[in-house]
C-alpha cells in the first residue's frame, strides 16, 4: 500500500516540499505513469493549499515529469522519439562530461570509477541486477563531480533521472532480466581512455556507451504494456 504524504510538509517551503514529495512518489512508481494528477486530491492528502501544489505541479510539468493537454495533468508516458530524443539530449551532455573528465580528474576519482566498478562486477556475480542500476548511477554521479563542473552536473542530473526512470520502468517493473550488466564494460573502457588523458577516446567510449543503454531500452519497450509506458 502507498504511503501517504501526510504529515511529511512543513510550513516553509511548501511548493518545493510538494515538488520532492509529488516527484519522488513518480520515480518510485507509486504514481504510475498515465495516472491522473488532481491538484486537489494532492492538496488534502498534503494537508496543505492547492497553491503550492499548483506550483509544484508546473515545475513537474517544466522537467517532465507531468504532461498538461491544458485540461488534465497526468504522470508522463513516453513515446519511442520521446525517448532516443532524451538519449541524444543525454549522450551530448555526458560526452562533454568526460571530456572535462579527462582534463580535471585527479587519481582519486579514478580511484572512485574503479571502486565502482568493482561492486558492479560483484553485484554480476551474486544475480543483484537490481543494484546495479543504482551502481550505474553512482558511476555516472562520479563522472558529474570529477568534472568540477556544478552547472554540467545539474543540467545531467535532471536529464538522468528522466533516462534512469524509464529504463527502471522497462527491467525492473516488467520482469525483463536486467541488461546493466553490459554497462560495466563500457565504464571500464571509459575509464581506460580516462586513464590515457585521451578526450577523444574518453568521448567516444562515453557516445557508444549512450548509445549502446539507448539501444537496450528501446529493444524491450515494445514487450511493456503501452498503456504504461508508450503514447
Amino acid at each position: 500500500m502507498r504511503e501517504s504524504l501526510r504529515g511529511k510538509i512543513n510550513k516553509s517551503n511548501l511548493s518545493q516540499q510538494a515538488f520532492q514529495a509529488i516527484k519522488a512518489h513518480i520515480l518510485s512508481f507509486d504514481y504510475e505513469p498515465g495516472r491522473r494528477i488532481v491538484i486537489e486530491s494532492l492538496s488534502e492528502e498534503l494537508g496543505i493549499s492547492c497553491t503550492p501544489v499548483r506550483d509544484a505541479i508546473r515545475e513537474l510539468v517544466n522537467q517532465g515529469f507531468i504532461e498538461y493537454d491544458g485540461n488534465t495533468h497526468k504522470v508522463r508516458v513516453y513515446s519511442r522519439r520521446e525517448i532516443a530524443d532524451l538519449f541524444a539530449i543525454r549522450s551530448a551532455l555526458e560526452a562533454l562530461a568526460i571530456e572535462l573528465v579527462v582534463q580535471r580528474a585527479d587519481a582519486k576519482d579514478l580511484e572512485t570509477f574503479l571502486s565502482i566498478c568493482e561492486k558492479s562486477e560483484n553485484a554480476i556475480k551474486k544475480k543483484e541486477y537490481k543494484n546495479l542500476t543504482n551502481l550505474d548511477i553512482d558511476f555516472h554521479v562520479a563522472i558529474s563531480n570529477a568534472t568540477r563542473n556544478d552547472q554540467l552536473g545539474q543540467i545531467l542530473q535532471n536529464v538522468r533521472v528522466r533516462s534512469w526512470y524509464i529504463r527502471r520502468l522497462v527491467f525492473e517493473l516488467h520482469a525483463h532480466e536486467n541488461e546493466e550488466h553490459f554497462a560495466v564494460a563500457e565504464h571500464l573502457a571509459i575509464i581506460a581512455q580516462v586513464r590515457s588523458r585521451s578526450i577523444e577516446g574518453a568521448a567516444g567510449c562515453m557516445r557508444e556507451h549512450m548509445r549502446n543503454a539507448e539501444e537496450r531500452t528501446l529493444r524491450h519497450v515494445a514487450n511493456v504494456n503501452s498503456s504504461t509506458l508508450l503514447t
